[in-house]
C-alpha cells in the first residue's frame, strides 16, 4: 500500500491552519468607522444567521419531503445533501467584488455579515452534517475562527482596536489577504 504524499494528519493540520486564518481579526474590523454604529454590528450578522438558516431548513425539507426527488435513502447522504445544499457561496464572490465596487466600510460590513454565516456554519452547520449535537459538538461551538471574530468585533466596538500595534495589524492584514483564494 502506498502512502500519500501529505500524511492524514499532516493534511487535517492544514486544514486547520487555513480555517483558522480565514476569520482572524482582520484588517476589515479594525479601524472601520462603519462598524462603531450598533446597528451594523446586529442587523448585518442577524441576516447571516437567517439566510444560513433558511438554507438548512430548505435543504432539510427537500430531503424530508422529497426523497424520491434527491435519490438519497441513507441517513449520512441527506445530511451531507442538507449541509451542502444549505450553504451559500456568502464569501469568495462578494468579496472581491465589494472590495472593488464600494469602499472599505461597506466592505466591513459585508465582513459582519459574514460573521453571522460563519457562526451559523461552524454551529448549527456541525448539528447538521453530524446529526445531532454531542458531547465533542458542543466543545466545537467555541471554535477559533468564531473566538477570533468575536474579538475583532469587540475590539473595534471599544475603539480599542486603535491601540493594537501596527506591527500586529499588518501580519492579521496580511492573513487575512492570503485567507481570499482570489
Amino acid at each position: 500500500k502506498r502512502e500519500p504524499a501529505v500524511g492524514q494528519h499532516r493534511l487535517g493540520h492544514f486544514i486547520l491552519l487555513c480555517v483558522r486564518t480565514t476569520l482572524n481579526v482582520k484588517r476589515w474590523y479594525l479601524l472601520n468607522q462603519a462598524l462603531r454604529r450598533p446597528e451594523n454590528l446586529v442587523w448585518p450578522p442577524l441576516f447571516g444567521v437567517l439566510t444560513l438558516a433558511l438554507g438548512f431548513g430548505l435543504a432539510c425539507l427537500l430531503t424530508c419531503f422529497g426523497r424520491r426527488i434527491t435519490g438519497l435513502d441513507s441517513p449520512v447522504q441527506q445530511r451531507t445533501f442538507r449541509y451542502v445544499a444549505g450553504t451559500l457561496n456568502y464569501g469568495y464572490i462578494p468579496l472581491p467584488l465589494v472590495a472593488l465596487l464600494f469602499d472599505q466600510q461597506t466592505l466591513g460590513v459585508l465582513m459582519v455579515f459574514m460573521v453571522g454565516v460563519e457562526l451559523t456554519f461552524w454551529t448549527l452547520g456541525s448539528v447538521v452534517l453530524t446529526g445531532g449535537l454531542g458531547r465533542e459538538g458542543r466543545a466545537k461551538l467555541f471554535n477559533p475562527p468564531s473566538l477570533a471574530v468575536a474579538l475583532g468585533v469587540a475590539l473595534n466596538l471599544t475603539g480599542l482596536a486603535r491601540h493594537v500595534p501596527t506591527f500586529l495589524r499588518d501580519a492579521l492584514a496580511l492573513m487575512g489577504a492570503a485567507a481570499v483564494p482570489l
